[in-house]
């Protein structure tokens, strides 16, 4: 029986209490209890919780030692969560991607005794902490956010747990030619059709696009490998954007300043040395004595020979090729060409530089004529003795015959 008026004391007081906070509520205009009755219902159910506390019961949340400095969070329109975010967001379908720039923001609800605060915990930290505001994370790589509410009565909420990415890093980038290339004097000369193959890769994310810019037209989407055709050192740019807005690019030089962002170092050390040459060598064929003309045909002697030479401005001249006679294979030049046989002779030829560029064929028709002309003799002019008469007889004018 003390016990129970001990109770009934500890009610009315409360209820006092309340009462008078509600009536003084009233008189200031501000929001208080919606009754009397209310507060009372309020009031016992505070002083059943504190009796079963005191009797070890039940067990109350242990409010973080920073708690009482928080502002208890207001209750929002939403139920909690973790995807209402400010910065760069992406979900490929199987997991969400974000920056360190992206906040995290929890907002909870309570329709009976109305919430009293957010708590969680990012990755393995012992501790929860009380949510006060939207929060970040720096650190790249996959992270587990942890987050739960607790009312005013002290029921507390199942942890509830958001998994993301944050990644931070634009794509990594380098390249691959489908063709070695020529170094000559330490500069790298692409060979004809090389096709240059830019490759971009993200850890995280993903890769959205790839440009790419040759010798300074515009911007334009890369989609197969690319083939440098204007003669001098290569000037390429390159960029790529992961599915975060993360850029990796090389703008100026194929320089980069970022470790682990845009080409790598080696990469870049040849792609700054590569350069197109695609101009072919010039051929000559050249007699050592001139041809003479004659109507339009060449014509030369037996004991003449012949020069084929090459000329290339960059790379220099790798291989000459001829054929004779219209032969039906190419043969490598070795020396001079010399024709022992008169009659029509051609001397077709061709030159290749290192690189590859090859030469159109010159050709050249002419005649070897080794042979003196055949000269006769026959007297002209005045008048021929006759023939002497056959068997001797003398001549009419009575003369012996010689």
């Amino acid at each position: 029986m003390l016990l129970n008026m001990t109770r009934s004391i500890k009610i009315a007081l409360v209820v006092m209490i309340a009462s008078a906070s509600w009536l003084i509520a009233q008189d200031l205009n501000q929001p208080g209890l919606d009754s009397a009755d209310k507060a009372a219902q309020d009031a016992e159910k505070k002083v059943d919780e504190a009796e079963k506390a005191s009797e070890g019961k039940i067990d109350q949340p242990a409010a973080p030692a920073d708690r009482a400095a928080q502002p208890a969070a207001q209750p929002a329109a939403q139920p909690a969560t973790a995807d209402n975010q400010v910065g760069n967001l992406y979900n490929d379908g199987k997991n969400t991607y974000a920056t360190s720039q992206a906040k995290f923001e929890l907002t909870a609800t309570d329709n009976i005794s109305n919430l009293d605060f957010i708590e969680y915990k990012v990755d393995d930290v012992q501790q929860f902490s009380v949510y006060g505001h939207p929060f970040s994370i720096e650190k790249e790589g996959p992270h587990k956010i942890m987050y739960r509410s607790v009312d005013r009565v002290g029921n507390r909420e199942e942890d509830n747990i958001f998994n993301v990415i944050i990644d931070n890093t634009g794509p990594y980038m380098n390249f691959a030619l489908n063709k070695a290339p020529i170094i000559i004097d330490g500069k790298r000369y692409l060979a004809p059709g090389t096709k240059l193959e830019i490759r971009a890769t993200d850890n995280y994310s993903g890769v959205k696009s790839v440009e790419y810019s040759t010798n300074g037209s515009d911007w334009q989407p890369y989609k197969d490998g690319i083939v440098l055709d204007k003669p001098g050192a290569a000037q390429l740019k390159y960029r790529a954007v992961d599915n975060l807005g993360n850029k990796s690019e090389n703008l100026s030089g194929f320089s980069t300043t970022t470790p682990g962002q845009g080409a790598s170092p080696e990469d870049l050390a040849v792609i700054n040395s590569l350069y197109v040459e695609n101009t072919p060598p010039v051929v000559m064929i050249t007699p050592a004595q001139r041809w003479i003309t004659v109507d339009g045909k060449k014509y030369a002697r037996r004991d003449n020979s012949y020069m084929v030479e090459a000329q290339d401005a960059e790379s220099g001249v790798a291989n000459i090729f001829v054929k004779i006679d219209n032969a039906a294979e190419w043969q490598i030049y070795s020396g001079k060409l010399v024709f022992q046989t008169e009659g029509p002779h051609s001397i077709e030829a061709k030159a290749v530089d290192k690189v590859g560029n090859e030469s159109q064929p010159v050709k050249i028709e002419f005649t070897v004529d080794d042979n003196p002309p055949k000269s006769t003799i026959r007297p002209v002019g005045g008048t021929t003795a006759p023939a002497a008469p056959a068997g001797g007889a003398a001549p009419a004018d009575g003369t012996a015959p010689k």
